[in-house]
Parts: C-alpha cells; structure tokens; sequence
C-alpha cells in the first residue's frame, strides 16, 4: 500500500531545500563576512561621515567615499570600526585609511551579496521550521494511530499506509498485543544544531572590531557543534522502542531488539543521582542471552524504565512464584530465597527470624537478629519479584505461628 502524507510532511522538505539553499547562499557570500583588516585605498572624493557608539564602548564612522581597486574606480561606504577618524592624507588631498569593511559594503557592485548576508537567519528561520513541521506531522500520526488502536472493530491493516505504522509493526503486533507506547531518542540533539547553525556564521560578527582568538574559537566552537549535531541526529533519527501488551520493539540504527514478556529473564534498574545530575539505566535481559539497555540517551526515561520494570515484572511473577512454591532457590544477586528463607553470605535466615525486609535509599535492607544486609538495588535484578516473594513468605510465616 502507499503511505499517505500530511500537510506537514509536504512541507518538511521543502523547508530543508530552503535551508540547504541559504546555507549555499551564506558559503558563498563568505567574504560579507570576514574584514579586510590594514588595507590601504587611495580615496578621491569622501562625503560628510556618520559615527555610531556601540554598547561595548566602541565606535563606527561610516563615509560615502570614491575609491581605486585594482584600477577600478568604485564609489560606495568606507567603514573604520577601530573608532579612529577616517583622516586626510597630505599626497593631493586623497584619503588613506585602514578599512575594516566588509566586501559587501565595500563594494558595492556586488549586490548578491545581499542574499548571502541574509543567508544565516534565512537557514535559522528554515531549519525551525523545518523541525516544527516533522514534528507537528509525527503529532498528527499518533493521533490517527491512536484513534484506530482505540477502535476495536479496527483492522490493523488499514492503518498500514500510516508512515509510523510499519508492516514490521503490523507483524509484531500480532505476537505482541497493541502498542501501548512509543518512545525516541532526546530532542536536545536539535538544539545543538540549532546552536550550530546560529554560531557558525555569526562567530565572527560577534566580536567586530576586536581582533582576538576568541571570536576563532567562537566560529570554530560553531561549526563543530552543527557537524557534531547534525551526525547525532542523523545516527538516532532512526530510534524508537515500542512497547506492547506483551513485550517491547527496540530499533536502533542498524540494531533491531525484540521481546516478548514470557521471553524476559531479568530487569536490572540502576538509577543513580550525583548532585544534580540524575542517571537512569535500565537493562532487559531476553532468556538470558540478549540483553538491551535503556539509558538517558532516550526521552521520557523515567517513565520508559517504570513502564519496563512494572511490566516485565508483572510477566515474570508466577513463573517465579512456581518456583519457588516448589521449593526451588531463587538469585538475586548475592541474596538467594527459597520458602524456607534467605541466604545472606554464608549464613541462612529462616523468614521467621526476618524484622525488616524492604527498600530504603536506594538499598535493599534486611534484619534478622544480628543479621543486618545492605545490598543496592542497582545490582539487584527483579526488585519488585524480590520484595513479594519475601512479603508473601513472612505473612506465610506469621500466619502459621
């Protein structure tokens, strides 16, 4: 089938073609940008000049001026940012001065030029909206996704020309169940090329009239930011996990991770908080062979790794709650429980003796008589499993006595 596209989705390219278009525009009329530092013109006429104060303390003197380049007599602006007087010379009453003037200003036969100076703000304008418009397409999308899923006489096939719902989608939700929610990589990427496309042809004008290293880094920091962004986005544009009634839909870049809950084996969530930093990662094991982690590297990560281990756990439960009503010791990391009780190191605690069995600051906390384990839910697999099999056991326990 052909995949319907919105208006928005007409748009996106057209936008990109715009910003392709201005970015042309501004390599090209790269010399608008850079200043002729120390070059020396004879002047025959100069007109009445205009100096403007800057807020930084400097100053421009602009002056209508008749010039030679390379024998060519021009007439257009001469401009001195270094806030010295354009100054008469004493060979005939010609002009000579430093021009610290832009060739677009300088000479004036060059009027394209134009295009070029307006060139940034051009591609800036173009690329949001460029990004406004696939985003407003992907909103538009779920919601038609959405009102289908919500349908239950709908057939997922007729949803098939919708771009997000793929036909790998349509074949996993057979096996999987409906999709439930989706996520991607973070948006952040993009204003890093947002800050790279501003500062990039901007770098320079930053700091006119201040000849340092700095406003080189400026450029520099710019151009690097828009390569090393627009590579980022490039390389996750392409992520997306999926999460059904029955299992999870990784693809990211060229990788593809697919599991179903009655496939999982193991969560492990580790969520760390240093300062004001906040990390999350979340690690899904698929019948103890494939593994896949979800890391900050993805949007909505507190919710993607609450959505997994809830799920997850939820599927692993009774296949776990068998086990161990048959007597079978279970893992978790350094602790092991049967119905009888836990082994903590070497030493075995029935449930009868356990006071305290729960989850505090980021640890899992026992006591038993002068039994006291500590052991970081970042390195305990099925937290949640963990916490009921013990909850269930001490209430089993209590009452018998």
């Amino acid at each position: 089938m052909s995949k319907k596209r919105g208006p928005w989705a007409r748009l996106t390219p057209l936008f990109i073609m715009i910003a392709l278009g201005a970015g042309l525009a501004s390599v090209w009329a790269w010399p608008a940008y850079t200043y002729k530092f120390g070059e020396r013109v004879m002047v025959s006429y100069t007109g009445p000049c205009e100096t403007t104060y800057g807020r930084r303390g400097g100053s421009t003197t602009d002056c209508p001026a008749t010039w030679t380049v390379d024998g060519v007599e021009v007439s257009g602006e001469l401009t001195d940012s270094v806030g010295e007087d354009i100054r008469d010379s004493s060979d005939g009453g010609a002009m000579v001065t430093s021009v610290w003037g832009s060739t677009a200003r300088t000479q004036v036969q060059q009027p394209e030029y134009g295009l070029g100076l307006a060139g940034p703000w051009v591609l800036l304008a173009s690329v949001a909206l460029a990004f406004t418009s696939s985003a407003l397409d992907k909103r538009r999308t779920r919601r038609r996704i959405a009102q289908g899923l919500e349908d239950p006489n709908a057939d997922p096939l007729d949803l098939a020309d919708t771009p997000d719902l793929t036909p790998e989608l349509l074949a996993l939700e057979r096996r999987l169940g409906r999709p439930v929610a989706e996520y991607t990589s973070r948006a952040p990427i993009g204003w890093l090329l947002f800050g790279g496309v501003l500062f990039f042809p901007l770098g320079y004008s930053l700091f006119q009239g201040i000849e340092t290293v700095f406003e080189y880094l400026v450029a520099l920091a710019g151009a690097g930011a828009m390569v090393w962004g627009t590579i980022k986005i490039r390389r996750r544009k392409a992520w997306r996990a999926t999460f059904f009634d029955n299992g999870v839909h990784v693809r990211q870049d060229k990788r593809i991770f697919t599991c179903g809950w009655q496939e999982v084996t193991a969560v492990l969530a580790a969520v760390t908080i240093q300062g004001a930093t906040k990390r999350h990662k979340y690690t899904v094991w698929r019948n103890s062979e494939e593994s896949y982690v979800f890391d900050d590297d993805w949007s909505g990560i507190d919710e993607l790794g609450q959505r997994l281990v809830r799920d997850a756990n939820q599927a692993m439960l009774p296949r776990y709650v068998e086990s161990f009503d048959a007597g079978v010791a279970l893992k978790f990391a350094d602790l092991v429980v049967n119905r009888d009780g836990l082994s903590v190191g070497n030493q075995f605690v029935p449930w009868g003796a356990v006071t305290h069995f729960a989850l505090s600051n980021g640890m899992v906390e026992i006591r038993a008589g002068g039994v006291h384990k500590l052991q970081a839910v970042a390195d305990t697999p099925n937290v949640p499993i963990l916490l009921a099999l013990a909850n269930a056991a001490r209430k089993r326990v209590t009452r018998v006595e």
